[in-house]
This record gives C-alpha cells, structure tokens and sequence, in this order.
C-alpha cells in the first residue's frame, strides 16, 4: 500500500485502492487511476449487485428503439448484425423478423408469421396483413372505410335497385384487426316507399358455410331513404371488435307500398352470378341472398339457403 502524507494527513496513493486502502484517505490521482479503465468501453451499461461493465450482446444492439404503435407506423430499427432476430409481440401473437444484411436498406410490410427483411432499418407496415392500395388510399385522405369488398372493384360503378323482401349478403375483407362501428355504402337513388318488417344491415361473421350475426343497424326504413347520389354511414346498435378476415354484410329492405326502389352502388365487372363461387366449398360464394319473402335478418344461416343473386352491392366496413 503505497502512502504518502499531506498537511499531516496520511495518503493512500496506490492506483489500485488496495483491499485495505480503507484505512487512508484516497488521492485525487489514485482515484482517477483506479476509475478511469472502468469506464473504458462501449455498448450498453449492465449493472449487477457488485459491478457495473458493457453489454455488447447482438440481442441488445438489434432490438427496436422506435416503436411509435405496432400497427401502420413508420418503425425504426437499431443497426443490428447480419442474421440477428428480434421479435415483436402483439395481440399475444410474437412475430419473429431476421437482419440478413445490416448495411442494406429496403422498405417491407411486416405481416403475420416469421417474415425476413432485407438490411430494414426502417420500414411501415401493418402487423396483421397487407393493405390493398385502394384501401391505403382512401384512409390517407382521411376515411374511416376499413374493409375491402370481394369479388367486384373496391368503388361502385353502377347503382342497382333493391327489391323488396329480399335479403342481400355481400362478402367483405377486413385487412386488421379494428373496431367496426357501422357500415357505408353509396346511395345512388333515395328511396320513396312506406317501411314494413325489417330496413337495415346487419354484420356476420362466416365459418365452415355458415354465417353468424355479429352486430345489426337499428330497423329504421330511412336507411334506405338518404339523399341520391351520397355517401351513407350506418351505425351498428353497438360497435363490435373485429378480427382480420372475411365477414358477410346483410342487407334487407322491406315495404308496403313502393314509388321508387331504393338504388345502392353496385359492381357489374361479370355479368354471372355463377363466377363469384370461384372454386370456394361449403357452398360458399362471395355474394348471394334469399329472394323468398323475408321478413328480417337472420341470426345465422348456411350459404347453401342463398339464390345466386346477380348483384354485388359495394358496402363497406367502417
């Protein structure tokens, strides 16, 4: 233990603070001898009960440092090493993701399952699916559309009437997991009619050829009565939370007496009701309906009960 003495105080001026070194007061010099190869080195500061020192594991240097919402945001990711994987949960789904190429840059879209990209340090994306382009769009001038419909184009290029005491079901697809409050659709003609039974909308989920109720608009025969030629918002009695997926939307319109059929946006692309059940089982399509008297929107029922209806309306889930 080296010593030294100043103004009558003793010194301990040993750069390695000795385990006895408590008995003296320390020097400023040995202090900084001692001090200074400690905080030599870099990555990241571990500290455990006795020690602190640098953590250099690749885990560390490719985790995310920007998260900014999982869903639809812009992510920014550390620089990472070539083949290290990260994971990011959600929803209690983890997704796994590989670095390849640290010192590439490309953009992707992170989607369900283990997915690699390509040197990313920043990519936008959705973590429950790919978005259709009509979609992005629409929601970028500030929609609040968030379905695509199936087998027709995403907007309406033709209005069809509806006929009275015949249920519509339409097939949409739902690209994230949302919240739906209500159902759109473009009114091409007002309705002029006296409302009986049943004038609304209902949601339905679909399983193994069978549709289910989910959520259902008030009856209220101005439904179908809004002004030609606008966009309509239908609320649900509730809002319902929502899964990625396919979903049918029913539609019912019933009167007593009729001057003018309510007319809906409507696609014509293929003038065959026989080719929208592309190859699909169950006796699944992507539209079809009751054309017998109905009344009101039933809680559940097979595909199977559906006439292949020749009209595809353009509804939408918002």
């Amino acid at each position: 233990m080296a010593q030294g003495t100043t103004r009558g105080v003793p010194i301990d001026t040993d750069p390695t603070l000795a385990a006895d070194s408590d008995l003296l007061v320390p020097s400023q010099k040995a202090v900084k001898a001692y001090a200074q190869p400690q905080l030599n080195g870099t990555g990241f500061v571990k500290a455990t009960g006795t020690t602190i020192n640098y953590d250099n594991s690749t885990y560390l240097t490719s985790a995310i440092t920007s998260l900014g919402g999982l869903t639809g945001a812009t992510q920014t990711l550390a620089t990472g090493t070539t083949g290290t994987n990260f994971a990011i949960s959600s929803a209690g789904t983890t997704h796994t993701f590989n670095l390849p190429d640290a010192s590439a840059t490309a953009r992707g879209v992170i989607t369900t399952g283990a997915q690699t990209i390509a040197g990313n340090k920043t990519f936008t994306g959705s973590i429950s699916g790919v978005d259709s382009w009509q979609l992005k769009a629409i929601q970028a001038l500030g929609s609040p559309i968030k379905s695509s419909p199936i087998g027709g184009s995403f907007m309406p290029n033709t209005g069809t009437g509806m006929v009275s005491t015949r249920s519509y079901f339409n097939a949409v697809y739902l690209e994230k997991d949302t919240t739906s409050t209500g159902v759109a659709f473009f009114q091409v003609t007002q309705g002029v009619f006296t409302a009986n039974n049943f004038n609304g909308l209902g949601l339905y989920s679909y399983s193994g050829g069978t549709v289910t109720q989910i959520a259902i608009t008030a009856n209220d025969g101005n439904n179908w009565k809004n002004a030609s030629n606008t966009w309509v918002q239908v609320a649900w009695t509730s809002p319902v939370v929502l899964t990625a997926g396919v979903y049918f939307i029913g539609m019912l319109y019933s009167s007593s007496a009729q001057t003018t059929a309510p007319s809906i946006g409507s696609t014509s692309i293929f003038n065959n009701q026989n080719y929208f059940a592309p190859l699909t089982t169950n006796s699944s399509r992507l539209f079809g309906g009751v054309i017998n008297t109905v009344t009101s929107l039933p809680a559940s029922q097979a595909c199977s009960a559906w006439t292949n209806i020749s009209t595809y309306f353009s509804v939408y889930i918002y």
